[in-house]
């Protein structure tokens, strides 16, 4: 993927979160943005319009990553990237809704998230 794509990451744990948009930058993707709900999310994507979407299954108030992805890639075709602590065929059963999706277990290693990225 080039480097100038917009990533949104949709991540309920701020450090989690600020720490992997650090990573990200400096690995040259200097245009990842983070979101902590799904709300945030859907706004968010509103103005800078993703190019990818990396987003946790759970996030607060008991929402789903996965919905709220869902909903912002749409029929685009975003590519996506759930993370999850576990790995557990309900998650996976979960992606069938989304259309170019894929698996990262929390917590991310930055070079698998970078090595996956280019390959999209």
């Amino acid at each position: 993927m080039d480097k100038t794509v917009k990533i949104l990451l949709i991540e309920d744990e701020v450090i989690t979160a600020m720490s992997l948009i650090m990573d990200l930058k400096k690995h040259g993707y200097p245009n990842s943005k983070f979101a902590s709900t799904g709300s945030k999310a859907l706004a968010s994507s509103e103005k800078i319009f993703p190019d990818l979407i990396i987003a946790d299954v759970s996030l607060s108030c008991g929402e789903s990553g996965i919905d709220v992805a869902a909903k912002i890639s749409g029929e685009s075709g975003i590519p996506i990237i759930i993370t999850s602590g576990y790995e557990v065929d309900e998650i996976y059963s979960r992606m069938s809704i989304l259309d170019k999706a894929h698996f990262l277990r929390k917590p991310v290693i930055i070079s698998s998230l970078i090595k996956l990225i280019e390959s999209l």
